[in-house]
């Protein structure tokens, strides 16, 4: 059965260009490529050798990445605010998790600060939250 995932998209400040690039996706980009990395326990490994450690969120954070990069398969559904308003975007997921090097940290209005992405075919019609 096809699951529903809220993948906020920095509370929306990062959902026009994952909208107009059809796709959604999270942070953590200096953890690399997450594919090939079958469980939680690898995305810990690769976690705690990165910049970002161990730390309070540490289990939070691995939490929300491998749910995102091993459990988000095609045919689920996700929603994401809309940077603007009370309204969601939804669609269903087209791909299983990639890494993509387009992306950047400063925000711009085509490319997202987010690399671990899945593809979503984003519906014309928003939900009222």
């Amino acid at each position: 059965m096809p699951k529903v995932w809220l993948i906020r998209a920095d509370g929306g400040e990062q959902a026009p260009p994952c909208i107009a690039g059809g796709y959604i996706g999270i942070g953590w980009n200096e953890l690399g490529t997450l594919e090939g990395v079958t469980d939680r326990e690898g995305i810990r490994a690769r976690y705690e050798q990165s910049e970002y450690g161990g730390g309070s969120s540490a289990g939070s954070d691995i939490g929300n990445i491998a749910r995102f990069a091993l459990e988000v398969q095609p045919g689920d559904w996700v929603l994401t605010p809309s940077a603007d308003s009370q309204l969601l975007h939804s669609g269903p997921v087209t791909s299983r998790y990639y890494y993509s090097d387009d992306w950047e940290y400063e925000a711009a209005p085509h490319k997202s600060r987010f690399a671990h992405r899945v593809n979503v075919d984003w519906q014309a019609d928003l939900l009222h939250r």
